[in-house]
């Protein structure tokens, strides 16, 4: 299992120090690309994770699809992940059966699998980002069955995990046992919250609970990567890129790996 985490400078900085501390950098913010494509410099492979969201039509176009093949080629992408989740709302859509919605989404699946050339993996999203229709999309037993009729893999976020486990009233470990576990290639980790509109997903500092569910995922899935989400650019990171718990938060989980596979 290989580590990876959220561009920063900060990181960037630790590697400086220490090249071993992670095996790749996630980028997230496509309009901080060609940024902080440079800043890596090449010193480690890069994860990519901003392939328009599966209801987006914005893949269509033809200038888009350059764009991304031209990223996945620089950037040598083994695989890319997918926000499953809408992108507007549609009255059509909703109508439709679950059956009918299931053929629509693994048509568009296979058509962005078909678009990008390279694995393609879906990320279970929280049920709040979901608007009303769409809390299907949350359904773990749904993403199983999508996985399966597209043949994509899972990028498992476990903080989304838990906020829709909350959400459905079911417990966090029911609900990462409905999906498709053997398809997960990529997990995501970062400290959800209890705010007053609920359970949210805040990307701050991992706490105990989360690495003891990261435990229990590593029971029964194997994943290629495990990627810290904290720590980054942009607006929605401001205050949550501290140097010292990005480092501290990497070797963590670097314990809870070694401990899963049963090294010293």
């Amino acid at each position: 299992m290989k580590i990876g985490c959220n561009y920063s400078p900060e990181l960037m900085r630790h590697l400086e120090d220490d090249l071993e501390l992670v095996d790749a950098i996630k980028f997230s913010w496509e309009e901080l690309y060609m940024r902080q494509f440079r800043g890596v410099g090449g010193v480690k492979p890069i994860l990519l994770h901003f392939i328009p969201r599966v209801l987006s039509d914005d893949y269509l176009d033809s200038s888009i699809i350059d764009k991304y093949k031209l990223i996945i080629k620089e950037c040598n992408a083994t695989h890319i992940g997918i926000h499953f989740v809408q992108s507007s709302y549609s009255d059509e859509f909703v109508s439709l059966s679950k059956d009918e919605k299931l053929e629509v989404l693994a048509k568009r699946l296979i058509m962005i699998k078909n678009v990008v050339g390279v694995r393609l993996l879906i990320e279970n999203m929280p049920y709040y980002c979901l608007e009303k229709g769409y809390e299907f999309m949350a359904d773990p037993e749904f993403i199983q069955q999508i996985c399966e009729k597209a043949d994509v893999g899972l990028l498992f976020d476990c903080a989304h995990a838990r906020i829709s486990a909350w959400h459905l009233g079911i417990s966090a470990v029911e609900y990462l046992n409905k999906l498709p576990i053997n398809r997960i290639y990529e997990v995501h980790l970062s400290g959800p919250r209890i705010r007053d509109r609920g359970y949210i997903d805040e990307h701050e500092v991992l706490q105990e609970k989360d690495y003891e569910f990261l435990k229990q995922v590593l029971e029964v899935a194997k994943p290629q990567f495990i990627t810290l989400e904290y720590g980054g650019e942009g607006e929605l990171l401001i205050g949550k890129s501290n140097s010292e718990d990005i480092k501290t938060q990497i070797n963590m989980i670097k314990s809870v790996v070694r401990e899963a596979l049963g090294c010293c």
